[in-house]
């Protein structure tokens, strides 16, 4: 049952979940987001009832932007996640929130959500919403697909996002 919850959450927070870029300082005020974050997930799953399984732990992990030196590029990220996970073929949900950390130390905030399909894969959406330093004030949006292996560990491909910078 424990590799259930690891699996269901790291596909969940793979949401989300994004890194920012080496050079932020270099980025531009607003742009496209893309990528991949590549996560490792760690947490702890209980059975509420029959059948109904409720996850709660972290996911870490780099994050490479589609565009070198883009958005998210080469940062480290770090997301909390809750996923209730139904073994009885009902749609499981997940939601939780992401910390990107860039190589100046600036941190950009995130809050990630998705539901249904199989616990190996899933897709959701992911909302930016503040950060620190450069990143103060900055909003976004972006998609995601997560694709999860039994071990705990998944890649979330971002796609079909932007942000902006104060």
């Amino acid at each position: 049952m424990k590799m259930f919850g690891v699996v269901a959450v790291v596909g969940i927070v793979g949401s989300v979940a994004c890194a920012l870029p080496a050079f932020a300082g270099d980025l531009p005020k607003q742009g496209p987001i893309s990528g991949k974050y590549g996560w490792y997930g760690v947490g702890k799953t209980t059975e509420v009832d029959k059948g109904h399984l409720v996850f709660v732990g972290e996911f870490s992990g780099p994050l490479m932007s589609g565009t070198p030196g883009g958005f998210l590029d080469g940062a480290t990220v770090t997301c909390i996640g809750f996923n209730d996970i139904y073994l009885d073929g009902r749609e499981s949900a997940a939601h939780g929130y992401c910390i990107a950390t860039d190589g100046d130390g600036d941190k950009a905030y995130s809050r990630w959500s998705n539901h249904g399909g199989p616990m190996n894969r899933m897709n959701g959406d992911n909302v930016w919403y503040d950060g620190t330093g450069k990143y103060a004030g900055m909003r976004g949006s972006n998609r995601f697909d997560v694709t999860l292996n039994p071990a705990g560990a998944g890649i979330s491909h971002l796609h079909d996002g932007h942000y902006e910078l104060k």
